[in-house]
């Protein structure tokens, strides 16, 4: 696979974390989150049993994939991505480990506020660009308006037929992921044109909530909406509804607003908050009468595993049936997991 271009001519920054603040990273360039396929490349350094998001994502890295980004801000959420830092070989490109904190509250917003800041001064050194108060309130009013047809999309995915498929939703949301807010405004707003024209249905037999890290192999995706009456109405996962959730103030300083959206955004297993991370459980069970689950959970994902467990029990408690599929990050064979993924929708 080639790497990534960069036709526009823009500054790319790349991030890889849903806590990383893009409208800050705007101002000085386009914003390119790191996802999707890398493509295959051999290197033996690195363990097969770190986290193969984090092993493509290096190897690539250094194999010139991404040799279109300015620079990259990194997140300090995980070990793996932790140690990865330190990994990376940057060949004339900016790198910077932005910390984020793991709980939130009014100390956890001034220390956000500060590691802003902090990355403000530094992507003003490696760039063209300066920080202004109103460039950045632009940005949020894009943002916020992008990221609502997003949801308004996912609304009525989770009430259409399957004329939609859940993939296509995920691939508009990986879209703004990957562009400007404002350059991709009007494609989601045609999107959502065509989808409020299909009809809806609630005759579903088996509603789904997708769980899990980033999920952007959407050949998975696809193989359970393949199985008969099966539709995928709500998830839990990095790329989809915890990245469009809620909306930035428009009422404080920009900057403050950023912080707090940031903070208050629905928590990942790197985060300290059970609640707050299954309250999106509670809300597909009460309100979209989700009856199963299925977690993807991307081979060597440690926080994860470690909330294998706690899903579990609440699935238990809650009378919801689960199944927990291990993938790699570049998965390309589908069989076993085809035949895994039939077998549990046949039982339900």
């Amino acid at each position: 696979m080639n790497e990534i271009d960069n036709e526009d001519h823009m500054e790319k920054i790349g991030i890889i974390s849903n806590y990383i603040p893009e409208e800050i990273i705007e101002i000085f360039g386009q914003p390119y989150r790191i996802m999707g396929n890398f493509g295959n490349y051999p290197d033996t350094r690195i363990s097969s049993l770190s986290c193969s998001f984090v092993k493509d994502f290096i190897i690539a890295y250094n194999s010139g994939f991404f040799n279109c980004l300015s620079g990259i801000v990194m997140p300090q959420s995980c070990d793996s991505l932790y140690v990865s830092y330190e990994l990376l070989e940057h060949k004339n490109k900016f790198a910077y480990r932005f910390s984020q904190p793991i709980k939130s509250g009014n100390e956890s917003e001034i220390y956000y506020l500060n590691e802003i800041n902090r990355l403000v001064t530094f992507l003003e050194s490696q760039t063209k660009s300066t920080y202004s108060d109103d460039t950045l309130n632009s940005i949020i009013h894009s943002s916020n308006q992008v990221k609502n047809l997003l949801k308004k999309c996912g609304y009525l995915i989770s009430k259409q037929n399957k004329n939609i498929r859940y993939s296509q939703f995920l691939s508009l949301i990986q879209m703004a992921m990957q562009n400007n807010f404002r350059e991709i405004q009007n494609t989601i707003e045609e999107k959502l044109l065509m989808y409020e024209k299909y009809p809806s249905t609630d005759q579903i037999k088996r509603k789904i909530m997708l769980v899990g890290p980033l999920i952007d192999n959407f050949q998975i995706i696809d193989i359970i909406e393949k199985f008969p009456d099966t539709k995928i109405v709500y998830d839990n996962i990095t790329n989809g509804w915890r990245y469009i959730e809620n909306e930035i103030e428009n009422n404080v300083s920009p900057k403050k607003a950023i912080a707090k959206y940031y903070l208050n955004k629905t928590q990942s297993p790197t985060f300290d908050s059970d609640n707050l991370y299954f309250s999106t459980f509670d809300y597909a069970i009460d309100n979209l009468n989700i009856n199963c689950m299925i977690m993807i959970v991307t081979r060597g994902c440690e926080p994860y595993y470690y909330y294998i467990p706690k899903i579990q029990q609440y699935c238990k408690k809650r009378n919801i049936p689960i199944l927990i599929l291990t993938v790699d990050h570049n998965e390309n064979s589908f069989e076993k997991i085809k035949i895994k993924i039939f077998t549990f929708l046949e039982m339900i």
